[in-house]
């Protein structure tokens, strides 16, 4: 199912619950949850803004469970190498790659950690989150910038 026309997907955010959708339309932002199987929309119009902020967080569930999971295959790996024998290759093959890609994810949430547009309106707020596009975040910040300045001061230049 495409969107209505007008609508521009701005980027998606997955939690335990559910799952969003940010879009911008041609007068304000709209966010669509699914939580469950039920879908709320919720809208920030540009004029009722009160502020625009860009932040980077690391955020500790993601850090922990890829560390957990970098324990439990580096421990695997241990106690099967620790055994010896013919097995040893089979080993660091089967439970030593799983533990260096946690390692790897593990290390670039702490190194390029995740950026966050956030518009908040007078009763609700819209968050994009940004894993890998750091451009694309600055961008989507300016140009949400640019759309309240022009919503909420009508005839200025910007």
């Amino acid at each position: 199912m495409s969107p209505p026309s007008g609508r521009r997907l701005l980027g998606t955010y997955s939690y335990l619950g559910g799952r969003s959708r940010v879009y911008r339309t041609a007068e304000a932002f709209e966010v669509d949850e699914v939580d469950h199987g039920h879908v709320t929309r919720k809208r920030v119009f540009f004029d009722d803004v009160v502020a625009v902020t860009h932040h980077r967080f690391i955020g500790w569930v993601f850090p922990t469970l890829t560390a957990l999971g970098v324990a439990f295959f580096t421990l695997l790996t241990a106690v099967l190498a620790a055994k010896g024998g013919s097995d040893l290759w089979v080993a660091l093959s089967c439970f030593g790659a799983p533990a260096v890609l946690f390692l790897t994810a593990f290390v670039l949430r702490l190194a390029l950690q995740v950026d966050v547009v956030t518009v908040y309106g007078r009763r609700t707020k819209v968050e994009l989150h940004f894993w890998f596009l750091k451009a694309r975040a600055r961008e989507t910040f300016q140009d949400a910038c640019r759309r309240v300045r022009e919503a909420q001061n009508p005839g200025t230049p910007s």
